[in-house]
Parts: structure tokens; sequence; C-alpha cells
């Protein structure tokens, strides 16, 4: 069998029977976090273009909701648009060592497929979690050379755990589940020169995965087909992305045992994880003296290989992805406003002298002990000297969220308000919890969007992006900042 047909086979015996308790938890947990930040990323400006574009021009017709719009599109569209809002703000799921974004690409291609189909609950969350494992699986065995190669592994490898996700939605059979995973290939492929010079492009990567996953699986079923060693042939994934030095025994590696799903990480701060362990460090040692900007003379950041291409590159930002994507900037930034969250105004901030000064005091270096033991440990030695000349150093090894040091069901609930508060009216940011906590319950997945408490939403934000309309050039101010509570 084919690695693609061995992937199929499996997720299809497992859709077939429960899973375990501890899993499912998870699964319902990525699901609050990522339907609150659907909610509050599409608030942001560059949300706000999408939903621009594709209502102006790829305007479709089905049965799924655009999250927090409530318009009725094509699973398709939904899938791409719920998936960008997701990671509007980078602030959705990861995972450290398979270094992709599951649940933003893989839950809103479940969640559009199965309203369309107004399928129930139970059935949705086993899908969403065998596609998100898969997808994890997958990025593991091509990490971290698929970044390191410059591909981004949602739209490169996302497309596969949205096919899977819809393919069993959709009870395509083992061949056709197999042809679609062949079609993915034919989607894949991302650039991450973002890293380098910025570009709000990546807020579309997570969607392009969902959608393209999602389109593949409708592809197969109408009869087309794909390459079934899309992934192990010799022009297949593990060639082309592992680029000589993929790891192949990691996708099979417990199958069926130990689930990747088990160390999904939920982020505390809006950047690049890879981050998160320096502002941890950097504000420890800061607020534990009570020093300022003005008390610093120098900070030195030691992360790993990898952490330093990814988001040592960029000292001072252009943009606010860029600023997401810079160590010396974020820390920055933590320490004169705030820890980087959903409504921290970036823009504003990329004009701040005060903020600019101290970044640029701040580099990023490789310290080849934190290298040795990354991926397994995402950590980072900081070492901060004074204008009086004292030192100080902080060695993090896993930050808040992480397998060690992980978010708890408290953790993603205060998140989930934090981000959606601001937004909705008084209680039903509590109600929606709610409804998502039962998600398992569900009946129907209509449940979710048309409980009246949702639709006054919509209703009342509908009004608010009129002007979004063609050929008006948009201003926008919401790059950052919750909405009024008119």
């Amino acid at each position: 069998m084919s690695i693609a047909s061995q992937l199929a086979n499996y997720a299809i015996n497992a859709f077939q029977n429960d899973l375990p308790e501890s899993i499912k938890k998870i699964g319902i947990q990525a699901l609050i976090d990522q339907l609150g930040l659907q909610v509050a990323g599409s608030e942001l400006s560059w949300s706000q273009s999408i939903y621009s574009v594709e209502k102006n021009y790829h305007r479709s017709q089905g049965l799924s909701s655009i999250t927090r719009y409530g318009d009725q599109v094509s699973p398709i569209q939904a899938a791409f648009i719920n998936g960008s809002f997701a990671h509007a703000q980078d602030f959705d799921d990861t995972h450290q060592a398979a270094q992709t974004h599951p649940g933003s690409v893989v839950i809103p291609a479940a969640i559009a497929l199965a309203e369309h189909h107004n399928l129930p609950g139970n059935i949705t969350l086993r899908a969403i979690i065998l596609g998100m494992e898969i997808m994890l699986r997958l990025s593991h065995s091509l990490s971290p050379v698929c970044m390191e190669g410059g591909h981004h592994t949602c739209p490169t490898i996302g497309p596969f755990g949205s096919a899977i996700a819809s393919g069993l939605l959709m009870g395509l059979n083992e061949t056709q589940l197999t042809h679609a995973l062949g079609i993915c290939g034919s989607y894949s492929g991302a650039l991450t020169e973002f890293t380098l010079s910025g570009g709000s492009v990546k807020r579309i990567y997570p969607g392009l995965g969902a959608r393209s996953g999602l389109e593949a699986a409708l592809l197969a079923n109408e009869g087309l087909t794909g390459p079934a060693t899309i992934i192990e042939g010799r022009k297949g994934m593990w060639s082309i992305y592992g680029r000589g030095f993929p790891y192949p025994e990691r996708l099979f590696e417990q199958w069926g045992e130990r689930y990747l799903l088990s160390s999904l990480i939920f982020k505390q701060y809006s950047c690049c994880l890879l981050i998160h362990p320096a502002i941890e460090a950097f504000l420890e040692i800061c607020h534990e003296h009570q020093f300022t900007a003005k008390d610093i003379k120098q900070v030195n950041v030691g992360l790993s290989k990898q952490s330093t291409a990814h988001v040592g590159s960029i000292g001072i930002p252009e943009d606010v992805l860029g600023a997401q994507f810079s160590t010396s900037f974020m820390l920055a930034f933590s320490l004169i406003k705030e820890p980087p969250g959903m409504w921290s105004n970036l823009t504003e901030a990329l004009a701040n002298t005060e903020i600019i000064e101290l970044a640029k005091r701040i580099q990023v270096y490789e310290d080849h002990d934190v290298s040795r033991e990354f991926p397994e440990k995402n950590g980072c030695i900081l070492h901060i000297q004074t204008q009086n000349d004292k030192r100080y150093s902080c060695n993090i090894k896993n930050s808040k969220g992480s397998v060690d040091n992980e978010f708890f069901e408290e953790d993603v609930k205060k998140k989930f308000m934090q981000n959606t508060r601001p937004i909705f009216l008084s209680g039903q940011a509590e109600n929606f919890y709610d409804l998502l906590l039962n998600f398992e319950n569900l009946i129907s997945l209509k449940q979710i969007f048309c409980e009246e408490y949702f639709m006054r939403l919509v209703d009342r934000f509908t009004k608010r992006v009129t002007y979004l309309s063609f050929p008006r050039r948009r201003e926008s101010t919401l790059n950052g900042s919750p909405p009024s509570r008119e």
C-alpha cells in the first residue's frame, strides 16, 4: 500500500470507532480556541480585506456560515475565510515538533462541510481530531526541513489534514480518500519570505490549507484522481519538501497508541511561538528588578538555530506581521506596552520611538545548547546588561502552553473570553462558550450559527462593515484595537 492509502485506511477505520476521552477533550479545547479566534480575528483590517474580496469577486451559494458576518456561502469559501480569520493575529494553536497550525486548517473546513450537510457534533469532532492528527504527523515527518526550505506547513501539508476530515464527513471510501490526498499535492506549497521582509499574506495560509483539502475531497468524490505515491514518490512530498532529509519513521511511530494532538500548544501571546520563551524570560527579569527601557543597555537572546532563522532576521519591522516575527521588537513592545494579545495595537507601535530604540539594543544569536534541545524544548537563554553594567540572566526551557507548562481548561476559557467579550453583547460570550463546550452533543452544527444571540451579533456587525463595498477605498483603523461597544 502507498503511504496515502495507509493514511486513508487508518482514518476510515478510526472514524468508525470512538476516540479516547483525553483526546476528545483536547479537540473541544481546540474548537473553543478556534471559534474565539475567528470571531475576534474577523475584526482586524486584513480580515476585512479578505472578506471584501471574497464578497465582491468570489461570491458563492451554500449553507456554510462565515463566522461573525453570517453570510451563507459554499463550504469551500467558508473554509478559506474562517481559516484566515483564525490566523488573523497569529494567535492560533500550534505544535512544537510538527511546526504547524492544525486547528486553523482542519477545523474551519470540517465545520463548514458539517454545517452545509447538517451533521451532528460528535461525528464532526471525530473527523476534526483525525484530520488534525494526520496533518501533525505528516508535518512532523518533514520538520524542520520543510520550513527551512522556505515552505510554510499550513498550505503545504495542511490540505492533507483538511482532506482527511472532509473526506470522512463525506463518506469517501479508501480509494477516493487516497485520490483526495493525491490531489492535495497539486495544491501544496507556500513561501516563507515574510519571515525576512514581512507582509500580511501569511494571514491566509491556514485558509489556503483548509480550502484546498476540502476541495480536493470534493473533486475526488466526483471522480478526479491523484497519484497514490504523492508522499513517498520520487517527485512526492518527502522528496521535494523534505529536500532529501525527511523523517518517514515519524509518520507511523506509535500509530494508534499515542496522539501528537496530545502535545498541541495553545498560544499565550499573539506572535510566533518561537519568541514566547524570550518574552517570558525578558519580562521575568524586568519585573523582578523593576527595570524600565531606560535601565537596559543591551539584551542578548540565545535561541535555537531554527528559531534564529525564523524570528531573528527582522530587527526593526515595517509592518505588523514583521513585528510578530521580530524577537527584538516583540520584547521591546512587551516591556513598554504589554505582552502581545488579540487587541494589541502593533500598527501604532511600529512608529513608537521608545520601542524602536529598545529593540535596537536587543540582539538575537544562536545558542548551541538551546539548539541541541530543540524541538523537544523550545527554549532560550537571555542576558540583560543594565546601564550600570550589571548583568542578569534567565533560562526558559518551555514557555506557557507547551507540554511541560500546559494551558488548562481555565486558561483556554480565559483566552476565549478576552478575545470575544469586546465583540459580543453582555453574556453572549459565556453562552457561546457553553455551546462549544458541549459541541459533541450538538444534534446539528447549525445550532452554533442559528442561536438568537449570535444572529444579533451578526446583525450588529453587518451594519458596521457596509463601507467595504467596492470600489470605495477602505481606510480601516481596525488593526488591533477592540471594537467600540456602541
